[in-house]
């Protein structure tokens, strides 16, 4: 198997950047491992799994603002806000925006999750075909 290069990630960055990066070397690799039974990964591992709690942060934090929207469309007392055309217009704007970033975390998780599950398959059948002697 070749060596894969680090993206250079770090889990300081912003998890957008982070998984716009990252998001072109999760798709799988036309590599095929028989004796793992899957493909390559073209990501480290440790950058598969970075990319995997971003992506989970990510979506907690979508869920977290959609809450909050729907807690303050639930609570509004009906009185004019700065025109309420303009900030249902908003709340609706905000509301789609972080379904957009549930479906981006949603796929870069699927994805991460699929090639860390690659190098666990790849390992493990490095380990069949090279196991450790028992005393």
């Amino acid at each position: 198997m070749n060596t894969i290069k680090p993206l250079g990630i770090r889990c300081d960055q912003n998890g957008f950047e982070l998984l716009a990066i990252a998001r072109e070397h999760l798709q799988e690799s036309d590599k095929f491992i028989e004796s793992a039974g899957c493909y390559a990964p073209n990501v480290t591992m440790e950058d598969a799994a970075l990319a995997e709690s971003v992506a989970e942060v990510m979506l907690v934090d979508s869920i977290a603002g959609l809450q909050a929207i729907g807690h303050l469309i639930r609570h509004h007392d009906g009185h004019d806000i700065g025109g309420t055309d303009k900030v249902l217009s908003q709340v609706g704007r905000l509301a789609s925006l972080l379904a957009d970033m549930q479906q981006y975390a949603l796929d870069a998780l699927g994805a991460a999750q699929a090639r860390c599950w690659a190098h666990e398959r790849i390992a493990a059948s490095r380990n069949r075909s090279n196991p450790i002697p028992q005393n």
